[in-house]
């Protein structure tokens, strides 16, 4: 009795396509997490900076006004309005400021300076992997909280 012991090459085949679909999936789901997590910081820190400018306004109990944000424009003036952020004078509450994880290119921390005497000010970060236009592409902290946008403010009125 001859008896054959081995796999067949149909069986061969089916586990390699098998281990493949498993590879690409786990290959795409990785690929995507330093991303999120540059995201998922760009959101904490505008929260903190939300935070630090409210405590800054209920220590000071005065305007969050322009000598507290500071910021440059950008070269090349890029499509997206409001300049680069550089500085928030609110003392030892926020120092250093954070910085946006990628900090090249449109990926910056971006400010409007709000009047002097002002209580308000728009600051926000544009975010990786979504489109601008589509829900939850720029995430924006202004003295009324921190939102997710579709665009980038266009001025400090229109922050959320």
């Amino acid at each position: 009795m001859n008896k054959n012991r081995g796999f067949t090459l149909i069986e061969l085949l089916v586990v390699v396509v098998v281990i493949g679909i498993l590879a690409g999936i786990v290959f795409v789901t990785i690929g995507d997490i330093p991303r999120d997590a540059r995201n998922s910081r760009r959101r904490s820190d505008m929260r903190t900076i939300h935070l630090a400018m409210e405590m800054y306004r209920i220590n000071i109990r005065r305007g969050v006004g322009y000598m507290a944000i500071t910021s440059a424009p950008i070269t090349p003036a890029p499509p997206t309005p409001g300049n680069r952020l550089t500085t928030i004078a609110i003392g030892e509450i926020l120092n250093p400021i954070p910085l946006d994880p990628s900090n090249t290119g449109d990926f910056i921390y971006r400010a409007f300076a709000s009047p002097v005497g002002s209580t308000e000010f728009c600051i926000w970060a544009r975010m990786e992997g979504i489109a601008p236009g589509t829900a939850g592409a720029v995430v924006a902290a202004s003295e009324r909280g921190v939102r997710d946008m579709a665009a980038a403010p266009a001025s400090l009125i229109a922050c959320p």
